[in-house]
């Protein structure tokens, strides 16, 4: 019995997971979009954006998302390379789950970091694939510019 009671929340709570990505996606989108800035303000979906934390991510003066990581503001944890994740991660785990041998999860701080760069063109698909898919743009890939 516990065991269906687990796959069950278990699925519950991937389910949940990929809900809370549809709507910080579809969040990401509408603030690209001037022309619904002053509505979303209003709306429904900017208080759901302040609970996932996103609008400290974001210029509040103009409601303009940032665009890409920066590697000025990238976790210590980030290991020295080319694949970088900075401080607008929302734990979402769609890195973790895209590219696991290169993202692993900081407990403490509830965040994403690189923890080993690719070292294969397997690994570096991968990389690219969660850093195209992160919902907030959190992964960079110039950190060997630094």
């Amino acid at each position: 019995m516990f065991g269906t009671i687990s796959n069950d929340l278990q699925k519950l709570i991937n389910d949940l997971r990929k809900l809370v990505l549809f709507f910080t996606q579809a969040l990401n989108a509408a603030l690209r979009c001037p022309q619904l800035e002053d509505a979303l303000e209003q709306s429904e979906l900017w208080k759901w954006g302040l609970i996932f934390d996103l609008a400290a991510r974001i210029n509040h003066s103009t409601a303009t998302p940032r665009i890409m990581a920066d590697i000025a503001n990238k976790y210590p944890e980030n290991v020295a390379g080319k694949f970088y994740v900075d401080n607008q991660c929302i734990d979402c785990d769609l890195c973790r789950e895209t590219a696991p041998n290169n993202f692993k999860r900081n407990d403490d701080g509830g965040y994403s970091f690189v923890y080993k760069q690719p070292s294969s063109p397997e690994e570096e698909a991968q990389c690219k694939e969660a850093k195209e898919g992160c919902p907030v743009e959190a992964i960079g890939d110039n950190g060997d510019q630094a």
